[in-house]
């Protein structure tokens, strides 16, 4: 949790990579994605489009703004709906003038009849849009979702993707080449193939933006609202070739060199060398070649949790993974929560949720593994926290044997919260404490304690892109030394910089008392508290503003004033690793 604009998806199986070299995405090009999630003011745009071109358009996410591609059949090859040069060409805000709109037509028209080269890729590809808009952004012949078109990929040997597709089914990217026909099939293949491996080697910074990007074209082209995309962070993209005429999918799987034996991978295990770790993991349907020894400790404890209790068996990518639980069951049931009343509150949260249109106040859930995955730090936190906020009487006990010298009464209990995620006032990039607690002080203020909770996860991925407002809260604050500010910039200490900077933006807005940023993890993550140790440092001396504890700690912290079978029951699911091998 504390999501924001570039944080990779911690709670999947396997945790993003960073990526290499250039940076795939760049500032506008998240910009241009918050733009299309606004569904009510490019509904509105499109609209505007149409009828001054009486046709049908496209917007495509760029670094610069959306483009607005012209769809007509007609026209010779891809234009873009703008004068040349003329600053009609992206759209910075939605929705636009109807002057603009009217100057960009007349520029487009401008720009075809003057047009002297034709293009059969374009045309097809073009065509291929406008059907898959029509159809649920189903692409012809096929089960596979558009995503976007024309994608630069980064660095010297880039390239752009015709089109980018989803497999909804496999929860895959798909790359497709165009080519004018089958002579160039082997070709295109080779090349959809090569921007594939790119796409995975990038995967940390891309996977969260397409996802988004397939759930924003969901929202305003599919009749089913509440349909959710969602991309596998094992998955790699596939690779396609189309052209005009075909009569048959050529299609193959693109195999990474990243991912091959070549690029490192895991050496087979001879029979009789496994440890007894790997053992259990793999007899409870939990061993995943890329977790670390503690990841693997982790998710084996989940499995046997789920079994144990005799509760189905989830999928992933097709096979079975004991860390998932099966959908929608798991959804309906509610079997990833420890009581009833904290499996309520989950689903009221959620479903509240999805009514909220202020993109400023929406939370961002993790869906579908808030209900099915077993390993997730998002349903740890409401099997922790939930408790203490359904009482605040007891919530107010515990905080107070805590941080008895900031708390006096906790007013409130709020998950994945942010007072503004995409406020200037705050930090404007959609970062939120995972567990806000309010409360009084016992001089009579006003105070917030916004906690980040870590399971398995381990802090590394691609680096957030960077914002002069968090200098300028740094700067402020005077909580951090000079030097210190590169390294706050990287993974593993950026994520929990920002969810810092988070509660110190809320102290120098709002006007609190106090506001101290908490980061709880297992006692045997090691990459999470040596990058906890690493953060300590970066701060000047005598700062109050930040605390690392373990979950074991705060565990006996709630035993020792309200003790309940609440907190047993989750020390039994989360914490019992001794149970486990450790090799």
């Amino acid at each position: 949790m504390g999501d924001h604009g570039d944080e990779t998806a911690g709670d999947g199986p396997e945790p993003h990579l960073a990526p290499l070299g250039a940076s795939a995405l760049k500032p506008g090009h998240w910009r241009a994605l918050e733009l299309l999630e606004s569904a009510s003011e490019v509904k509105a745009t499109l609209e505007q489009y149409r009828r001054e071109l009486d046709g049908e358009v496209y917007l495509r996410p760029t670094n610069r703004g959306l483009t607005v591609i012209s769809l007509n059949p007609s026209d010779p090859a891809m234009v873009g709906v703008a004068g040349r040069a003329t600053g009609d060409e992206y759209l910075r805000s939605l929705p636009p003038s109807e002057e603009h709109v009217r100057r960009a037509v007349a520029g487009y028209r401008e720009k075809v009849g003057g047009m002297g080269r034709s293009s059969v890729e374009e045309r097809f590809s073009l065509g291929l849009i406008a059907d898959a808009l029509h159809n649920e952004l189903i692409l012809p012949d096929s089960d596979l979702r558009f995503v976007c078109q024309e994608w630069r990929l980064p660095g010297a040997l880039g390239g752009r993707v015709d089109l980018l597709m989803l497999d909804p089914a496999a929860q895959r990217l798909v790359v497709v080449e165009l080519k004018t026909g089958s002579s160039q099939a082997t070709v295109g293949l080779e090349q959809a193939e090569r921007y594939a491996e790119l796409l995975w080697e990038y995967r940390g910074e891309l996977y969260e933006y397409f996802e988004r990007l397939a759930n924003s074209l969901a929202a305003l082209y599919t009749t089913i609202s509440t349909e959710r995309f969602t991309l596998d962070p094992f998955a790699v993209p596939r690779a396609e070739v189309r052209w005009p005429d075909r009569k048959n999918d050529d299609v193959r799987p693109a195999m990474p060199r990243s991912t091959s034996r070549q690029g490192g991978g895991p050496s087979p295990t001879r029979p009789g060398t496994r440890s007894q770790l790997t053992e259990l993991a793999h007899g409870l349907d939990a061993f995943v070649a890329s977790d670390s020894e503690f990841q693997r400790r982790a998710r084996t404890l989940q499995s046997r949790w789920r079994h144990d209790r005799g509760l189905p068996i989830g999928e992933h990518n097709g096979r079975p993974l004991g860390s998932r639980l099966p959908m929608p069951d798991a959804e309906d049931q509610l079997w990833n929560y420890l009581s009833p009343e904290v499996g309520a509150l989950v689903r009221d949260e959620y479903r509240t949720n999805l009514e909220v249109t202020d993109r400023r106040y929406r939370k961002l859930f993790g869906y579908p593994r808030l209900f099915n995955d077993l390993l997730s730090s998002q349903p740890m936190c409401f099997n922790l926290f939930g408790p203490l906020a359904l009482d605040l009487d007891v919530a107010t006990t515990v905080a107070r044997a805590r941080w008895p010298e900031l708390v006096d009464r906790v007013t409130a209990v709020r998950f994945e919260h942010s007072p503004g995620r995409w406020d200037s006032r705050y930090l404007d990039n959609g970062t939120a404490a995972d567990v806000l607690v309010e409360h009084t002080t016992p001089d009579g203020g006003r105070g917030v304690i916004a906690i980040e909770t870590k399971y398995h996860e381990n802090l590394k991925g691609a680096a957030s892109t960077h914002n002069d407002r968090y200098d300028e809260i740094a700067d402020a604050s005077g909580l951090f030394r000079p030097e210190s500010r590169a390294a706050l910039r990287r993974p593993p200490l950026q994520q929990i910089w920002l969810d810092h900077l988070l509660a110190v933006a809320m102290q120098q807005t709002d006007g609190l008392y106090s506001a101290r940023h908490v980061l709880v993890y297992p006692r045997l993550n090691v990459a999470v508290a040596s990058a906890a140790e690493g953060y300590q440092a970066t701060l000047e001396p005598g700062s109050a503003t930040f605390e690392a504890i373990t979950l074991e700690d705060l565990c006996d912290t709630i035993v020792g004033v309200a003790p309940g079978p609440e907190v047993s029951e989750f020390r039994a699911r989360y914490l019992a690793f001794d149970t486990i091998p450790a090799r």
